[in-house]
C-alpha cells in the first residue's frame, strides 16, 4: 500500500515556434482515491489505470497569459493563449528526482476544457535528455469536452531483469519490464515534459493529475508470469479485453462488421491512384513527377498515387517454441495434417504460427486463399493501396495492389566492414547481382510492381571512415580508401602535415592511434565516408537497372545514417525511403534542401491495453489514442511536399512470447486475425479523404478536426 500525497506542480512555460498542431480524443477520467494490486496486461479498464500514487511537484510558475490552479481534491486546472504555437510545461518534483521504479506506468489524466481541439506530447525524462535518448515520449489527443490519459511506459535496463529464465529474452516482459534503445533510468527522472498545442489560441486543461500505476514488481515475485502464459489461440492467457477470443466462432462473429466497413474509394484508380486528380503521362509502370510544386508517384495509367501502406500483409506470425514449450497452452504435434505447415525451421530453431492455425481454424483447407483474399478485401475497404515491404507472395502476385519488394543483401566476414557492406569487395558486385536477379525475375514485367528497395536497414556508423583504415590492410574498402588519400596528398609527408600526424607510410593509416582531429582530417573522413556510400547505392542503382530498367529504385529503408551517407543516396536513387519513428513524419538526415521524393517505409504506435506486453518503438495508452496518433503521423506525412508515401509496420501484432525477442502491439489485426476496430476506422476516413487532404492548403490541425470527426462518425461498439 502506498500513501497518497497532494498533488503538487512545478511548471516552466515556454513558447514555441514553427510547431504542428494535431489532436484527436480520449476517455473517462480516474478516481483518484483508489490503491490497484498488481494489474495484468490487457486490463486497462475504460482507458485508465486506477492510480498507484500521486506524484509531488513544488509550486508552479505561470509566464503572462498562462494561469495555473491548484485543487487537491478535483484535480489542477492549466489555462491561457498560446502565443507562438505551442506552450511547454516542465513538471518538476519538488526534490532532485522521482524514483517511479516501483510503478510500470506514470500517466496524466486531463479533460480539454477550451473550445478547441488539443494535442499533448508527454516525454519522462533522465538528466541530460534528447528525444532520442534519457527519454520516454507518449502522446494524448483530446476534442473539447473529452477525458483522457497520457500513459508513458516506464523502460528498465535490461541487465536488471529478475526472473523465470524462460521470459529472459523477450523485450518486454509480463510483469513489464520492457527495454528499449532509449536508456532510462527510472529512480532518477528529473521531469515530465508537456507539450500542448491547441486548434486555437487560447486552451483550458482541467481535472489534472499526475500519478504512477501498475506496480512494478520483479519477475521472481510477480504473478504475471505464469506458465503456460498462451493460451491455445495464441493470446496471452491473463487479462480480458474487448474481441479476445474464447471459442472457434468468435474469430468470425467478433470483426463481422469490420470485414463489412465499406467499398474502395471510389475516387480511386485501378492501382489506387488519383482518378478524379489531374491525369499526367501513361508509361505502364510507377514513376515520379513533380507536379504543382510537390513530389508525387505516377500510376502506370497516369494519374497521382500518394503511398498509403502497411508492411508484412497476410505474413506468417512466428512463434519461437524450442526449449520453451512451457509457455505454449497447446501446441499440435507436427504430422497433424491440420497445422503441419504452421511450423518451420529457422536456422535449426523451430517457430509456430498462431495466427495461421486461427485461419485454419476458420476456413479450414481453405485457408490459404481466403486468408490472401480477405486481406485484399480488406485493404481495399480500409483505404489502404500498398502492401509494403514484406507482405506475402499471394498478395504481391494478386494483380490487386501496388507492392514493393526487398532485396535482402547478405555478405560473408571479408566483404563487410562491421555489419556494413563492403562496396569495394569484389564479392558485393557478385552476391548482389544474384540477390537482385533471384529477387526480381517475377516482377520484371509487373506493372503493379511500385519500385523495389535493396538492403534494409543496412548499418551505417558515424565511425564507419575510422573502422575501415582499422581494418585489415587487404580489405577492400581499406585499400580503395589509401588509394584515395594518396590521389590527393601525393605524399605521407604532405598528409602528415595536413593531419599533424607521423605516418611513415599510407599503410600505417589507422594501425596507430588517430590524435586529435584537424580540420583537414575530419573534411577528409567527410569525403571518404561520401566516396563509400555513394559506391554502395551506385552499384545497386545500376545493377538494379540492368535487371529492371522500367521499375522505380526506391532506396535501402534506411532508420539511422549520417548526412553523408542520404547525400550520397540522393543522387542515385529515385525515391529515398527511410524508417522514421517519431511523432510526425519528417526526412530524418535528408539535408532540407534536397529536392528529390522520400517515402517513410515504417512507423507505428502500440499501445498497452490488448494483452501483448510490448507497445513498439514508439508507444500510446490505448487504442484509441494509437489511431489518432496514426492519424496526426499520416496527415503530416501528406502535407509534407517531398513524401510521397507512408507505410505502417506492420499488418500483424509480433506474438506475445517473440520470436524470440519483439513481442509488440503494433498491428493493424491481432493475433487470431481480428482486426482493431479504432485503427481500421481510422485508416478508411484516412483512405477516402487521401488526395484532398494530400492537395489542400490547410493546416495540420483543421485536417485532423476532420478525419477525427468523420471517424468517430464511422465508428461501432466493439463487441465483447
Amino acid at each position: 500500500m502506498v500513501e497518497h500525497r497532494a498533488v503538487r506542480w512545478t511548471l516552466s512555460v515556454l513558447g514555441v515556434a514553427h510547431a504542428t498542431l494535431f489532436l484527436a480524443a480520449c476517455r473517462p477520467a480516474i478516481e483518484v482515491d483508489s490503491i490497484q494490486s498488481e494489474t495484468k496486461l490487457g486490463e486497462i479498464d475504460s482507458g485508465v489505470l486506477v492510480p498507484e500514487r500521486q506524484l509531488v511537484y513544488s509550486d508552479p510558475w505561470c509566464p503572462a497569459g498562462v494561469s495555473y490552479r491548484r485543487d487537491d481534491v478535483s484535480g489542477s486546472t492549466v489555462r491561457g493563449r498560446i502565443e507562438h504555437h505551442s506552450v511547454v510545461i516542465d513538471l518538476r518534483p519538488e526534490t532532485q528526482y522521482w524514483d517511479v521504479s516501483d510503478s510500470n506506468i506514470v500517466q496524466v489524466s486531463v479533460v480539454n476544457r477550451g473550445e478547441a481541439l488539443v494535442w499533448i506530447e508527454g516525454r519522462l525524462d533522465n538528466p541530460e535528455a534528447e528525444d532520442w535518448k534519457n527519454s520516454i515520449p507518449s502522446q494524448l489527443h483530446l476534442l473539447p469536452g473529452e477525458t483522457g490519459t497520457l500513459g508513458i511506459a516506464v523502460y528498465r535496463p535490461a541487465e536488471e531483469y529478475v526472473g523465470p529464465e524462460i521470459f529472459s529474452d523477450l523485450r518486454t516482459k509480463p510483469n513489464g519490464h520492457r527495454q528499449h534503445w532509449r536508456k532510462f533510468d527510472p529512480e532518477r527522472v528529473e521531469k515530465l515534459r508537456l507539450v500542448i498545442r491547441s486548434a486555437a489560441p487560447d486552451f483550458a486543461l482541467g481535472n489534472l493529475w499526475l500519478t504512477t500505476a501498475y506496480p512494478f514488481i520483479p519477475g521472481n515475485k510477480s504473478d504475471a508470469m505464469p506458465t503456460p502464459f498462451l493460451d491455445q489461440w495464441g493470446q496471452t492467457r491473463l487479462g480480458d479485453w474487448p474481441r479476445k477470443i474464447r471459442d472457434v466462432s468468435d474469430i468470425a462473429q467478433k470483426t463481422a462488421h469490420l470485414d463489412e466497413l465499406g467499398e474502395r474509394p471510389a475516387s480511386w484508380s485501378r492501382y489506387g491512384g488519383w482518378l478524379d486528380g489531374p491525369k499526367l503521362q501513361a508509361t505502364g509502370f510507377f514513376r515520379v513527377e513533380k507536379f504543382e510544386d510537390r513530389w508525387w508517384l505516377v500510376d502506370p495509367e497516369g494519374h497521382l498515387f500518394w503511398s498509403h501502406g502497411i508492411t508484412g500483409v497476410d505474413k506468417p506470425v512466428y512463434s519461437a517454441i524450442d526449449e520453451r514449450e512451457s509457455l505454449f497452452e497447446w501446441l499440435p504435434t507436427r504430422d497433424n495434417p491440420d497445422f503441419a505447415h504452421c511450423f518451420r525451421e529457422n536456422q535449426g530453431k523451430l517457430q509456430f504460427d498462431f495466427r495461421e492455425a486461427n485461419l485454419v481454424r476458420r476456413y479450414g483447407d481453405e485457408w490459404d486463399p481466403r486468408s490472401t483474399r480477405l486481406a485484399l478485401d480488406r485493404l481495399d475497404r480500409w483505404g489502404i493501396n500498398t502492401a509494403a515491404a514484406w507482405s506475402s507472395e499471394q498478395v504481391k502476385r494478386s494483380g490487386r495492389i501496388p507492392y514493393t519488394p526487398v532485396v535482402h543483401l547478405w555478405f560473408p566476414k571479408q566483404a563487410r566492414i562491421g555489419q556494413t557492406p563492403d562496396p569495394f569487395s569484389p564479392e558485393f558486385e557478385t552476391r548482389l547481382e544474384k540477390a537482385i536477379e533471384r529477387k526480381t525475375s517475377a516482377v520484371r514485367d509487373d506493372p503493379w510492381c511500385l519500385g523495389v528497395f535493396v538492403g534494409n536497414e543496412i548499418q551505417w556508423p558515424h565511425n564507419l571512415v575510422s573502422q575501415v583504415l582499422r581494418s585489415d590492410a587487404n580489405q577492400s574498402a581499406n585499400v580503395a580508401f589509401r588509394d584515395w588519400l594518396k590521389s590527393k596528398y601525393g605524399s605521407i609527408q604532405d598528409l602528415n602535415e595536413a593531419w599533424s600526424a607521423t605516418y611513415a607510410s599510407f599503410s600505417e593509416i589507422g594501425q596507430i592511434r588517430f590524435g586529435e582531429a584537424t580540420p583537414a582530417r575530419e573534411h577528409d573522413f567527410e569525403d571518404l565516408y561520401e566516396y563509400f556510400a555513394k559506391t554502395f547505392f551506385r552499384k545497386s542503382s545500376l545493377k538494379l537497372k540492368e535487371f529492371l530498367p522500367q521499375h522505380l529504385y526506391l532506396g535501402a529503408r534506411i532508420h539511422v545514417c549520417p548526412t553523408e551517407v542520404a547525400k550520397a543516396a540522393l543522387e542515385f536513387v529515385d525515391v529515398f525511403s527511410l524508417n522514421y519513428y517519431t511523432t510526425l513524419a519528417g526526412v530524418g538526415s535528408v539535408p532540407l534542401d534536397a529536392d528529390k521524393p522520400l517515402v517513410i517505409t515504417e512507423y507505428h504506435f502500440g499501445a498497452l491495453d490488448r494483452g501483448v506486453p510490448g507497445w513498439g518503438l514508439m508507444g500510446v495508452f490505448d487504442q484509441r489514442e494509437r489511431s489518432r496518433a496514426y492519424a496526426g503521423y499520416l496527415i503530416s506525412a501528406l502535407q509534407h511536399p517531398n513524401i510521397v508515401g507512408a507505410h505502417w509496420f506492420s499488418y500483424s501484432d509480433q506474438s506475445a512470447v517473440g520470436n524470440p525477442s519483439s513481442n509488440n502491439q503494433i498491428g493493424f489485426v491481432d493475433i487470431a486475425d481480428q482486426p482493431y476496430d479504432e485503427m481500421v476506422t481510422m485508416a478508411s476516413t484516412l483512405g477516402r479523404s487521401l488526395y484532398q487532404i494530400r492537395v489542400n492548403s490547410g493546416d495540420l490541425m483543421t485536417e485532423m478536426e476532420n478525419v477525427i470527426s468523420d471517424s468517430v462518425s464511422m465508428a461501432r461498439p466493439i463487441p465483447k
